[in-house]
């Protein structure tokens, strides 16, 4: 993909923060305004939690060649020890990084990457982690908001594939 194009995706990633921060609980910004304004420093707290996300794609690109060595067994269990909540790692103030953090580990749920068999990923991920209730019961985003931002994480992450062909994999 040229990098105009990863950009633009980037930037949308960023408006789409940007816009879910404007519509948070008048509460939820003010708990975490110290740490949007830290965001903001460099432009505005979206384009910051965007290049923060573009930061983990290596760790993406890693999982798309270990879901080619891993057996499904295997697969299973990393997805399942990796898709935790993130409580404890990220206090309340620090809301939006945990949000990003979290939109990227959604996507080892995906089809772009199969990891896993988990019949419905989606309430997997919000119940297993207790984003529901974090995120979505206390309004700081709605469904269909996760959804934009989701869906706009995984744009990014699908401009990296593996090319099956280069691959040297043991014999079945």
């Amino acid at each position: 993909m040229p990098s105009g194009a990863y950009a633009t995706l980037r930037s949308a990633l960023a408006g789409a923060l940007d816009a879910a921060i404007a519509a948070a609980p008048a509460a939820v910004r003010r708990a975490t305004a110290a740490d949007l304004l830290a965001l903001a420093a460099d432009g505005c707290a979206g384009t910051t939690l965007a290049r923060l996300t573009v930061t983990r794609m290596p760790d993406y690109r890693a999982n798309l060649v270990a879901r080619e060595l891993l057996t499904q067994a295997e697969r299973e269990t990393y997805v399942r020890h990796n898709i935790r909540s993130l409580r404890a790692e990220y206090p309340p103030p620090l809301l939006w990084r945990m949000l990003i953090r979290y939109l990227f580990e959604y996507q080892y749920l995906g089809p772009a990457l199969g990891m896993t068999r988990v019949a419905d990923p989606r309430d997997y991920f919000l119940y297993s982690t207790w984003f529901a209730d974090d995120f979505l019961a206390t309004g700081v985003i709605d469904e269909a908001r996760f959804e934009t931002l989701a869906a706009a994480v995984g744009r990014l992450c699908a401009c990296h594939a593996v090319d099956r062909s280069r691959l040297r994999l043991p014999p079945d």
